[in-house]
């Protein structure tokens, strides 16, 4: 959340224990988004955001966002598991989170396809959003295409130097910090220490549209 703050200003933060028609009133107003928490995947709803506890009951689904205005926007960002995954009630069609973003006038989607580590998700939209903010001109695919090729050969000391200096433009709390250091000392593959080498890491996020920012002619 810190990062996303920090590189992409102005845009809209709302975390997991966001209550529902706080997080909805938020979202009818974005401009750009980053919705964090733990999504869960059903056949028929496609994916949704869980906001809060599991004992809650609370979530967010493309239901209740095809009911804000649409209008035009920037980026969506879904820090979340399986947010991603669309519906299988219309096969001809694909519905979901992102379609459901994209249906309010969202330009772009960066969303997951299946579940995924803490640290990946991490590392993948802190780079993604890093590297965006690093040259505006870039499309959001490419961006993430960029950041996925980067995750997929970067070993434990090209991790230890990038989360150094993303500290110098971000303050992290320390404790989740040192955790996501020791998941990487702690890789078994002394021989090839990329610890994010499988698809299932580097390859779980995707994005969808383009946003204005990546809009320009290069």
């Amino acid at each position: 959340m810190a990062v996303a703050a920090a590189l992409m200003p102005g845009c809209q933060v709302l975390p997991e224990a966001t209550m529902p028609g706080e997080l909805l009133a938020a979202l009818g107003e974005a401009r750009d988004v980053v919705l964090s928490g733990h999504a869960v995947h059903a056949l028929d709803a496609g994916g949704s955001l869980r906001l809060g506890p599991p004992e809650s009951g609370l979530w967010l689904t493309a239901d209740d966002l095809a009911r804000l205005p649409v209008r035009s926007r920037g980026i969506a960002v879904l820090a979340a598991c399986s947010s991603g995954q669309p519906s299988m009630a219309v096969p001809q069609e694909s519905v979901g989170l992102p379609t459901a973003l994209m249906g309010m006038g969202f330009s772009a989607v960066v969303a997951s396809l299946w579940p995924v580590r803490d640290s990946v998700a991490f590392v993948t939209l802190a780079r993604f959003l890093q590297v965006r903010a690093q040259d505006p001109s870039l499309r959001e695919e490419e961006a993430l295409r960029q950041t996925r090729r980067w995750l997929r050969t970067a070993t434990t000391g090209d991790l230890e130097a990038w989360v150094d200096g993303l500290a110098s433009e971000v303050r992290f709390e320390t404790r989740p910090v040192e955790h996501l250091r020791q998941s990487w000392r702690d890789y078994p593959d002394l021989m090839h220490p990329v610890p994010y080498a499988d698809p299932r890491d580097w390859a779980a996020f995707f994005c969808v549209g383009t946003s204005a920012q990546g809009s320009a002619e290069r």
